[in-house]
């Protein structure tokens, strides 16, 4: 018999530098609207739940525009994943599980 494990998926949609999630997790995906000032900012997804950690990921914002980023092998944060926006107006959600 085949089983198959059911794995619950979350997004969490941020504004402002903070906790994407505070438990281990796995990024599967991030879609990014662009800033409206200067180059847009950067996205930084570091493995903490406080943002000292590493960075594992990084991104300039688009500017005045969006990208969705899907990865083809998930990011996992062993601590939580915490980002780190930097920019005026820039927009992330999260897909993790």
């Amino acid at each position: 018999m085949n089983v198959l494990q059911a794995t619950e998926r979350a997004s969490k949609v941020i504004t402002a530098t903070g906790a994407v999630n505070a438990l281990p997790t796995t990024v599967s995906s991030i879609s990014i609207e662009g800033g409206t000032a200067g180059t847009g900012g950067t996205v930084s997804l570091d493995d903490s739940t406080d943002g000292s950690g590493t960075a594992k990921w990084t991104m300039r914002a688009p500017q005045y525009s969006g990208t969705t980023i899907t990865f083809i092998k998930p990011i996992p944060f062993a601590s939580g994943c915490y980002a780190t926006i930097t920019g005026t107006a820039v927009k992330v959600s999260v897909a993790y599980t």
